[in-house]
């Protein structure tokens, strides 16, 4: 929980740690599946589904001030998914 908290609140985003989600798309999915957000296929496409499960995973951990709409992801929301998912950046 307070890891939640401190990225949620504390930790200060820089301007060059953003991820382009279609470059990590099939890790996100993976991750995202694993984590029960991600339904489909693994197919390393940043699809509406893909958006979707990160947008439903950003709301439900309360990340709703780190949402982007621009293709890219902060590094450090990517980073916590992947932990939590149990995978290897």
């Amino acid at each position: 929980m307070f890891k939640i908290w401190d990225l949620t609140l504390l930790t200060r985003e820089y301007s060059s740690d953003i991820i382009r989600i279609e470059d990590v798309a099939n890790k996100l999915q993976s991750a995202l599946k694993r984590l029960g957000y991600y339904k489909g296929w693994i197919t390393g496409k940043a699809d509406e589904e893909t958006l979707k499960a990160l947008e439903n995973f950003i709301m439900i951990n309360n990340f709703e001030n780190k949402m982007r709409n621009d293709g890219y992801i902060w590094g450090s929301i990517y980073r916590y998914i992947l932990e939590l998912a149990g995978e290897k950046l």
